[in-house]
């Protein structure tokens, strides 16, 4: 239910909103690489193939 509530909200957000949010909640940016790695396997569990593609792709390029 927790992760429902999460991918609905990160559905209202734009790329950077998200990223913005995301990082912060990482803290410094020397954590950031590790948290990108693990964003890309957990949404892969959770979004459609073509859904976690595509997000895992807006990852990459945001880097």
């Amino acid at each position: 239910m927790i992760v429902q509530q999460v991918l609905n909200r990160v559905k209202k957000l734009d790329s950077d909103s998200f990223q913005q949010a995301v990082m912060k909640a990482f803290g410094p940016p020397e954590n950031w690489a590790i948290t990108y790695q693990l964003m890309q396997d957990v949404v892969q569990q959770f979004l459609t193939p073509n859904q976690a593609s595509l997000f895992c792709l807006i990852l990459e390029l945001k880097r």
